[in-house]
């Protein structure tokens, strides 16, 4: 590989989440949704482009889930659990963010007030759930409904985001460095 696929490893992890979750179809429909992703951000004049894009040149559809597979096999075996958890928490879809936001439930769970596993489960889900993963899960909602003090279910609660941050910053820094080896990534984070 003469030139690295993406620009970060935030980048990265992100196209190979997603790619997780999109059918298997034609190039084509590939492209379209990877570059509404990737270039969400980029200013209308295309310059950012240059600076954020994804580089598939001459990879065929195959070949990009193929490498997007290998990121996630990365995380997966060879990350400890609780980073590769929260690795699958920020970023995963679907099924695999539900493992990763479970994961870091299980393992914050020690360090909390809360003893109630569905109640530190809920706390979880109202940090790394999605907008609409989190309806229903405000700290007065999930403190009523499990008879928390709200005291109580804000404390857990951002013991739960600090160490989820945590574990994703130490799973960068472990990723980064093997992503740069294998010719993956450009620079170390982002």
């Amino acid at each position: 590989m003469a030139r690295p696929i993406f620009r970060s490893t935030g980048q990265c992890l992100h196209v190979a989440f997603l790619m997780e979750v999109l059918p298997a179809t034609t190039r084509g429909f590939m492209q379209v949704i990877l570059e509404s992703h990737v270039q969400v951000c980029d200013e209308p004049d295309g310059s950012a482009a240059q600076r954020r894009g994804v580089d598939f040149g001459g990879m065929s559809a195959l070949e990009v889930r193929g490498q997007c597979a290998m990121v996630r096999g990365l995380v997966e075996h060879h990350l400890p659990r609780p980073e590769a958890c929260a690795v699958k928490a920020h970023y995963g879809h679907t099924a695999s963010k539900a493992e990763g936001v479970r994961g870091l439930s299980d393992y914050v769970s020690v360090l909390l007030r809360t003893t109630d596993q569905d109640a530190v489960l809920a706390l979880a889900w109202g940090v790394f759930g999605t907008l609409r993963q989190r309806e229903g899960l405000s700290l007065r909602a999930v403190a009523l409904h499990f008879g928390l003090t709200k005291s109580t279910a804000q404390r857990d609660q951002q013991t739960i985001k600090r160490m989820g941050r945590d574990m994703l910053s130490r799973a960068m820094d472990q990723l980064s460095t093997r992503l740069q080896d294998a010719g993956l990534v450009e620079d170390a984070q982002g």
